[in-house]
């Protein structure tokens, strides 16, 4: 059966959260026949605390892995990206979502914003 798919939207009428913490990340990979080829950029798995919603950014042209794992770990990495995509696709009567991206930069959270501009006045 063939994925039908619906309008794209941006990520900002998915969320209204522009950043999210990272959970993961690794490389991601060209599929040919099922058959893995050549990496063409890196999948960033975030959480968006305002949904309570997890999904996978991916970004194509990021060979690196843009984040520290010890920061990951420590849950002190939020990512915005720019450009990013929700495409939403019918598959067996349910909707779901790929999300892609054109960069990705680290941000800082909102705690720590609200820090330094505290500090600043």
């Amino acid at each position: 059966m063939a994925l039908k798919m619906i309008q794209p939207l941006e990520i900002t009428h998915f969320s209204n959260q522009k950043k999210f913490l990272v959970i993961e990340q690794t490389e991601s990979y060209v599929y040919e026949d099922g058959k893995r080829g050549p990496q063409d950029g890196c999948k960033i798995t975030v959480f968006d605390e305002k949904q309570k919603e997890k999904f996978v950014v991916k970004v194509k042209g990021q060979m690196a892995l843009p984040f520290k794992q010890e920061d990951i770990d420590a849950e002190k990495v939020y990512a915005e990206f720019s450009n990013c995509i929700a495409k939403a696709y019918l598959n067996n009567g349910f909707i779901n979502y790929s999300f892609s991206a054109d960069s990705v930069k680290q941000s800082i959270n909102n705690e720590t914003e609200r820090r330094i501009i505290k500090t600043q006045e």
